[in-house]
């Protein structure tokens, strides 16, 4: 089919337009805040109808770690650690700026809470946003990008800008404008929370029980249903066989492997040759609450078919592991699914292609550019790398 040639009008313009406030995470929203803060006019685009930040679509906890950078006690991510502080509780226990800044991480219960301070920031700075707008495609003219194409209720229309921030998770802007791309492996998962869990119970009852260690032919079950451990890729290689170790106490395994065998409990899921699909990660409880996830490789990230297919076996999945707890662990007695991430979330996918990629040895031995746009640390014990 051809698509038919037709003029669209031009109904906003700025000096920065952002595209993208979900799946791109914080950097689009913090861009936006800063060119703001420098007196340019700023347009944020987003196809939802809120601002997502990667932490409530996708259901993510933590924002900033002790002893890794950005920090928290700097920049941005200070100013957004108080707007986060007075907009609400946002944790499971309410902290003031002062107790929030000393602790340095953000640890996110309510979710909502933290897309709204994120707004307020945005609004207070002279951020324009336009929500239920969809990026469908880029203007080009002389190599430079003019204009992106959205589409509305009313139609498409074109969106003007100097700078362009591409913030949508897998470099859409970037590939429509005819960019060279990179594919790599994106790692994705789709989130859950457990409501009504009783941690304390689950805790004493997984210490009775762990008293006796799983023997040699739990190792060997895992690898009938997985394949050998050497012989998996990354991260597999590392999660089943910690599956048996620190991400699941061995109570919970023993309940695992009946429940398996029982036909109760899907261990993986596979999607033609390389998708696969599992629970690996643990229980993740607590307080009240426990929160699995799913993990998923080897599909692509720009193919719907492959999407759908994880957004959909990934939802059955922990619905199927909710009811596994329900019917065997105690302190799951009473769990319901609180709630599931809006979407599948990217860790990667799809880059712009640089003259010359940046190994993980050099983002280990760090490194200081004149022209940093961040600043990369995970750990007090590594270096910095600012990013050029």
């Amino acid at each position: 089919m051809i698509e038919p040639r037709r003029e669209i009008p031009v109904t906003h313009q700025a000096d920065v337009v952002v595209i993208g406030a979900g799946e791109g995470g914080l950097g689009g929203c913090t861009a936006a805040v800063a060119a703001a803060r420098r007196g340019a006019s700023v347009l944020l685009i987003e196809e939802r109808g809120y601002i997502g930040l990667h932490v409530p679509i996708a259901l993510g906890v933590v924002i900033g770690i002790p002893g890794w950078k950005p920090a928290m006690q700097e920049g941005l991510f200070r100013d957004y650690a108080a707007y986060l502080s007075r907009t609400g509780q946002f944790a499971s226990e309410p902290l003031t700026g002062d107790e929030l800044t000393r602790r340095g991480e953000i640890i996110i219960r309510y979710h909502d809470v933290a897309s709204t301070a994120m707004l307020a920031m945005l609004r207070d700075a002279g951020v324009k946003t336009l929500f239920q707008a969809k990026f469908v495609d880029a203007v080009v003219e002389g190599g430079h990008l003019k204009a992106v194409i959205i589409e509305t209720g009313q139609g498409r229309t074109a969106v003007a800008g100097r700078v362009f921030v591409d913030s949508t998770g897998l470099g859409n802007v970037a590939f429509r404008a005819g960019a060279p791309m990179v594919r790599e492996e994106p790692y994705m998962s789709l989130q859950a929370f457990l409501g009504k869990v009783d941690e304390p119970r689950y805790l004493k009852w997984a210490a009775d029980q762990d008293k006796q260690p799983l023997d040699d032919s739990y190792k060997r079950w895992m690898q009938e249903q997985v394949g050998p451990f050497e012989k998996l890729k990354h991260p597999w290689n590392q999660w089943w066989p910690e599956y048996l170790t620190e991400r699941f106490r061995p109570a919970v395994v023993r309940k695992v492997r009946e429940a398996q065998g029982k036909g109760e409990l899907t261990l993986l899921h596979r999607r033609g040759d390389e998708g696969i699909l599992a629970i690996v990660e643990g229980i993740k409880a607590r307080g009240d609450i426990a929160m699995p996830r799913t993990y998923i490789t080897g599909i692509d990230p720009t193919n719907a078919d492959d999407i759908s297919w994880a957004e959909v076996t990934s939802r059955f999945a922990l619905l199927e592991f909710q009811r596994f707890l329900k019917k065997s662990v105690p302190g799951f007695e009473n769990c319901v699914l609180e709630r599931v991430s809006d979407t599948i979330s990217l860790r990667g996918g799809r880059y712009i292609q640089i003259e010359r990629q940046v190994t993980p040895e050099e983002i280990d031995g760090g490194a200081r550019n004149s022209d940093c746009i961040f600043v990369f640390q995970r750990t007090n014990g590594r270096p910095a790398f600012e990013v050029p």
